[in-house]
């Protein structure tokens, strides 16, 4: 089947992140060959659609006017690369908006930024390895409202990046609500930031024993010295700001970078201090 480099730059891009035309314009800049207009993208992406190399969905929305479309891969798009079936194991794959629509178009604006990002600094940055929703799944022990309980985690993604050659872990946490940020009843405990905080705080005793962290350490040669946990959150400043005071109330300093969606479309954030530490500093990922 005849295929051109960009459509193979396209089809390695979803099996990253499901992408809107919009999200994935800017994402391509990490691409051999970045797009430079939109009519140019979304013409190649209904070719690879017709074929049945992609698949899309209506974005649900209560507005009359144009249809924007969610692109994700279809099972064709194994025949034409091998490292669909390797890299987006079935239970990866996007199924639908089977869940909240809102947050999953977050997320996947979230990650066209961080690619867009990594593509203006393609000789000091790379993204080596994304790790989709419910693939990476860990298990830790946390002090709950009944005691000692086992719990789950699970990351919006989960992301492995060199620097400079370097590998550092990110987990990526979308705020698409106002969450509970310190609760007051016992009830709501375990759906608060505060205690999503916990969790992570108890995965950092762990994490290098997950079997797909040291899959990753094994497979890449690397070794990571710890985790940072990226926080966006939609709902702009103020809901910031009350993340932020939980944080450094909770006595955490540095695994927590916190910034709104407005300053992550402005700034690139691996270069520019887009991100907030609840020690007041402001920064960028590679500072």
């Amino acid at each position: 089947m005849k295929i051109g480099t960009r459509d193979r730059d396209i089809i390695r891009m979803l099996i990253r992140y499901p992408l809107t035309a919009e999200q994935l314009l800017r994402a391509s800049l990490s691409f051999e060959r970045p797009y430079t207009n939109a009519t140019q993208l979304k013409a190649d992406l209904l070719d690879l659609f017709r074929r049945g190399i992609l698949n899309r969905e209506p974005i649900p929305s209560t507005t009359r006017g144009q249809k924007q479309y969610y692109y994700f891969l279809k099972r064709k798009a194994r025949l034409i690369l091998p490292e669909v079936a390797e890299i987006a194991p079935r239970s990866a794959v996007f199924r639908g908006f089977t869940e909240s629509p809102w947050h999953t178009l977050a997320t996947s604006d979230f990650m066209s930024h961080f690619e867009r990002s990594a593509g203006e600094l393609k000789d000091r940055v790379r993204v080596v390895v994304p790790i989709r929703p419910r693939y990476f799944r860990a298990k830790v022990q946390v002090d709950g409202p009944n005691g000692l309980e086992i719990v789950a985690i699970e990351p919006d993604y989960t992301q492995v990046v060199r620097f400079d050659g370097e590998a550092n872990l990110f987990f990526v946490e979308i705020v698409n609500h106002t969450a509970i940020i310190n609760p007051l009843a016992s009830q709501s405990v375990t759906r608060s930031f505060r205690f999503k905080m916990s969790k992570y705080k108890a995965l950092q005793k762990v994490f290098r024993g997950h079997h797909i962290i040291r899959s990753i350490e094994r497979s890449y040669q690397c070794r990571f010295k710890g985790f940072r946990v990226l926080v966006v959150t939609t709902k702009g400043e103020e809901n910031k700001h009350n993340l932020l005071a939980c944080a450094k109330g909770q006595g955490f300093r540095k695994m927590f970078y916190f910034a709104t969606m407005k300053e992550v479309a402005e700034g690139n954030l691996f270069a520019d201090p887009v991100w907030s530490l609840p020690s007041g500093s402001k920064r960028g990922l590679l500072d």
